[in-house]
């Protein structure tokens, strides 16, 4: 069934929730984690985001929901042993998958 079709039916559009909510750097750092285990760009946007808790938490979330990042994970951690940031998506990262 086409948009036109539903929309003219009376029926709404298919929902598609972005759990990005729009924010294109997390998505960016995301798909670097997960197609090129490449950990700089989610360090990068984690450490750009200051001290807005809720933006980091947010970020951290859905950047540990990635299926296939684990390794990715744990070789910032080994890169960078101090980084609470490392740690902490981590360490959400493997309570997900517990």
């Amino acid at each position: 069934m086409t948009m036109l079709n539903r929309l003219s039916l009376g029926l709404l559009p298919p929902v598609s929730f972005d759990k990005a909510y729009g924010d294109n750097s997390l998505r960016a750092a995301a798909d670097a984690l997960t197609r090129r285990a490449d950990w700089r760009p989610a360090r990068d946007l984690l450490l750009s985001g200051g001290n807005d808790w809720a933006l980091k938490d947010h970020r951290v979330q859905y950047l540990s929901d990635r299926p296939t990042v684990l390794p990715a994970l744990q070789n910032w951690a080994k890169a960078e042993p101090g980084s609470a940031d490392a740690l902490t998506v981590l360490s959400r990262a493997n309570i997900a998958r517990a």
